[in-house]
């Protein structure tokens, strides 16, 4: 028996991430640059967050279960495809990285207080 994700459960997991994500760092964020009145700002990062999953479920029904890369390939023309992909790669290293010393941090003022940052930055290997 072969197992296949549905597109549903991808929408949902993909939805569930995104606001998963944002769940943990979005109210200190919301409250040093919006003010006191910013939950109202969540409903309108849930509507940007859903518009994204709405854009990824028109590229995945019109691409007709391709993936990117090859969408990308039959849109564009050649010349703008090598410098998109190098930039989204760079983009996702330079997420990557955040989002670990992001994590390193609070992994050291919760678990090893006493620890020096530097140390678990060159275990990370930045």
């Amino acid at each position: 028996m072969t197992a296949k994700l549905q597109f549903s459960h991808l929408i949902c997991l993909s939805l569930s991430m995104q606001y998963g994500v944002t769940a943990f760092t979005l109210p200190r964020q919301v409250a040093s640059y919006i003010g006191t009145n910013g939950w109202a700002a969540l409903y309108i990062f849930g509507a940007i967050a859903a518009f994204n999953i709405v854009l990824i479920s028109l590229v995945y029904r019109f691409g007709k279960g391709d993936d990117i890369a090859t969408i990308a390939r039959r849109a564009l023309p050649a010349f703008i495809i090598n410098p998109l992909f190098f930039l989204i790669a760079i983009q996702w290293t330079v997420l990557g990285l955040t989002v670990s010393k992001d994590y390193l941090l609070v992994l050291r003022s919760l678990s090893f207080p006493t620890l020096p940052p530097a140390s678990l930055y060159v275990l990370l290997g930045d």
